[in-house]
């Protein structure tokens, strides 16, 4: 699991990013991108991850992959991307 790897390679790092589609405003789809975030760090630091390995961002709509003009471009969209920053 990625807890595990973590957890077995204390040196690694990474950068949890949260993104939404464009059905809320700006404001509250930003809030709740930075909240799932915190929620996916909050549950890898409750299987021992450490803090510092952790780097939470929530990015609302702004870095759409897909038209938010249908319910498939819009699942697209809200999406949770894992980028490693250091291993």
């Amino acid at each position: 699991t990625l807890a595990k790897t973590l957890v077995d390679n204390p040196s690694m790092k990474l950068e949890i990013s949260s993104h939404t589609d464009n059905s809320l405003d700006a404001n509250e789809s930003l809030t709740f991108s930075k909240a799932r975030a915190k929620a996916i760090a909050k549950y890898l630091k409750e299987h021992e991850v450490l803090d510092s390995q952790l780097e939470e961002v929530g990015r609302g709509s702004a870095d759409a992959i897909a038209l938010n003009n249908s319910a498939k471009g819009r699942k697209r969209n809200e999406r949770i991307e894992i980028r490693f920053l250091k291993l």
